[in-house]
């Protein structure tokens, strides 16, 4: 790895880890590649390192509202049946890397983690400066959060082996070619070094 250093005061980011993402209704795959890809021993790996040093983690869970009227959207996402009304477990963090009491769990609509979640503000009261974050998938919340962050000119430091995509060429892209331009990307043990 090469050499580099944390700016700041970090904060873990752990974004959609829910069985509503992780399971069918957001692809067949979903569960399969959350297990093969070993994202969650490295997600709970980044979990304890921050816990222990008493940084920052901030949850983020999709919470769908039913929506009103035509969408102007090709994308699949937007045409499943059935989408927008989960049932309330699926709002939930999956166990493997629940939350502890007092860690912040924001929820946001759409897909952005920084949509309607005040996610921004929660970063600003915990005075973070960098980004760690973590989650599924890799080429839709995680994307979306390393562009927010960018927008709102956060230092962001991206463990590309804790995050995964039904797509292994989606998650390539993101990690190899997308988030390298807006982050440092690297791997879970690398930023745990750096804590």
């Amino acid at each position: 790895m090469a050499t580099w250093e944390m700016k700041g005061k970090p904060a873990l980011l752990v974004l959609h880890m829910q069985p509503g993402i992780i399971g069918e209704i957001f692809h067949p795959d979903s569960a399969r590649v959350v297990k093969e890809s070993g994202i969650i021993p490295r997600q709970q790996a980044l979990l304890r390192a921050f816990r222990n040093k008493k940084l920052p983690v901030i949850y983020v869970n999709v919470r769908m509202q039913t929506v009103v009227g035509d969408i102007p959207s090709y994308g699949f996402l937007w045409k499943l049946e059935g989408a927008s009304v989960p049932l309330p477990e699926e709002y939930s963090v999956i166990p493997e890397v629940a939350p502890q009491s007092k860690e912040v769990v924001l929820y946001n609509w759409p897909f952005g983690p920084f949509s309607n979640s005040g996610l921004d503000q929660a970063l600003k009261v915990c005075h973070a400066e960098t980004l760690v974050p973590v989650g599924f998938a890799t080429n839709g919340v995680v994307l979306s959060a390393i562009m927010g962050g960018s927008d709102r000119f956060y230092s962001q430091v991206v463990p590309g082996d804790a995050s995964a995509s039904p797509s292994l060429k989606a998650h390539k892209i993101v990690m190899e070619e997308l988030a390298p331009a807006l982050a440092l990307v690297t791997t879970a043990d690398d930023i745990i070094a750096h804590l």
